[in-house]
């Protein structure tokens, strides 16, 4: 480690301190600069940009504890890269923790030993090189796995990204078919941007969102007059996605009589607005997405095969968060990455043991319950500090219960995995209201496994 290019702030009232630091750092190459109260190391932190701080607790004008941790605060706001350590003449571990949870990364009790000092200042100094570069390979982990806005190294995200590729490249309506939150919308603006039509504009409709007589007019658009409030015509969303791409999502639960509209759409590249008669034609792709079983939703006579033929000459499945086990830590750190920096935090990252469940859990809301869980977990967790499990929701945090159960009672693997699956198989009968058809779809086991299971673990 190059010791000239550390810049070391000392924060520090009493002069024979201030002089003994400089006489112990300086012979050690560090560049030392100080401040003797409050107000001017705050003004030096902004100017200097220190490496580490090395503030005591009791400077001036007030010398209380109190407002040490409150500069302290201000100081990892100020210049959150900074590692301080703070030095104190009360020797309390209730001052010590104190000023830990605040932010400082360690603590030195007067009088100090120059050796324990100049042991502590480097420790630091290379924690803080080591967290950087971790930094910087994240990021050049991220960059290297990230396609338009999705992340994953995984086999098969690498699969979903060639086929975007692909897609892109054709003129062909696009099905995607996934669970929620595997990242359907970030796949159809994928394909708008790297296609034709990426200077066109992009329009999005959640089918499920809208009442039925609603959604043909957001989809159509209406003439005035067409109903009572209908006091002017309106442009539909077909209409103002032309010449780009029109985004469809939980097309399953588009009414039968929408459905005829649209496939004219499809077949005639024209449509009517609701309430009139003179045909528009227009010139969009379509992009739908669902979660559900549209064959299942054919066979009930709920879909019509022409539309769904006609939807799905492009089919991409997105797969589960829980099958691509490599690209959660990767996920979990990007939008570490994205969070910290929006809120604001110095975030040192994952725990092992956090991490260690992030990885055990299942994630049956798939990206967008990771991307929401870090979230969370970042605004519980102190401002340079590690994401542990109590910062985790409690959902986690129950596995971690049964990680415990399993080794107080029997700390075999196998014991660990039957408790973990009976929690699954329990969380996923709720979830699905009892319906054991349901949830063995879900659980992508059969009917009679699923019960053989439930007698297993006498879960009624």
């Amino acid at each position: 480690m190059d010791k000239s290019k550390n810049r070391i702030l000392v924060i520090e009232d009493e002069e024979e301190y201030l002089l003994t630091y400089k006489e112990w750092l300086q012979p050690e190459g560090y560049q030392v600069s100080w401040a003797s109260e409050a107000d001017e190391g705050l003004r030096k932190i902004q100017s200097l940009r220190p490496d580490l701080i090395l503030l005591d607790l009791r400077v001036p004008p007030s010398q209380s504890v109190e407002a040490g941790l409150s500069l302290l605060r201000r100081a990892r706001e100020e210049h959150p890269d900074a590692k301080i350590v703070i030095t104190t003449a009360d020797g309390t571990k209730a001052t010590a923790l104190a000023a830990i949870r605040q932010g400082a990364t360690d603590y030195l009790i007067k009088p100090i030993d120059p050796d324990v000092l100049l042991i502590v200042i480097a420790r630091t100094l290379e924690r803080k090189i080591l967290e950087e570069e971790v930094r910087r390979l994240q990021r050049q982990l991220r960059t290297r796995y990230k396609f338009e806005g999705m992340i994953g190294k995984s086999s098969k995200m690498q699969e979903v990204f060639a086929l975007v590729e692909k897609a892109a490249s054709t003129t062909a309506n696009v099905l995607l078919r996934g669970e929620s939150g595997t990242g359907k919308e970030l796949v159809t603006r994928a394909i708008h941007n790297r296609g034709v039509r990426r200077d066109g504009p992009f329009v999005t409709l959640n089918c499920a969102a809208l009442p039925e007589g609603l959604l043909e007019s957001e989809l159509f658009g209406h003439e005035r007059g067409a109903y009572t409030d209908a006091k002017k015509q309106r442009i539909g969303l077909i209409q103002s996605a032309d010449g780009g791409t029109l985004f469809l999502d939980e097309i399953g639960d588009l009414p039968l009589s929408t459905q005829v509209k649209l496939l004219r759409v499809l077949q005639e590249k024209e449509f009517t607005r609701v309430g009139g008669n003179q045909p528009i034609w227009v010139d969009v792709r379509i992009i739908s997405a669902t979660h559900q079983d549209l064959e299942q939703l054919r066979a009930e006579g709920r879909f019509r095969d022409d539309l769904y033929y006609r939807l799905s000459a492009f089919t991409i499945y997105l797969p589960r968060l829980r099958s691509r086990g490599e690209d959660i830590q990767l996920l979990a750190e990007h939008f570490l990455g994205k969070y910290s920096e929006a809120d604001k935090k110095t975030i040192l990252g994952l725990s092992p043991e956090a991490a260690d469940l992030l990885m055990v859990y299942s994630w049956p809301g798939n990206v967008r319950e990771l991307e929401n869980e870090i979230h969370g977990a970042i605004a519980k967790t102190d401002d340079g500090g590690w994401i542990r499990p109590e910062h985790l929701s409690p959902g986690l945090r129950a596995i971690e219960d049964l990680v415990q159960l399993a080794g107080e009672k029997d700390g075999s693997l196998s014991a660990l995995l039957g408790r973990v699956e009976q929690l699954i198989i329990k969380e996923k009968l709720a979830k699905n209201r009892g319906n054991r058809t349901a949830t063995a779809k879900s659980l992508g086991i059969s009917r009679v496994n699923l019960h053989q299971k439930m007698t297993k673990y006498g879960i009624d």
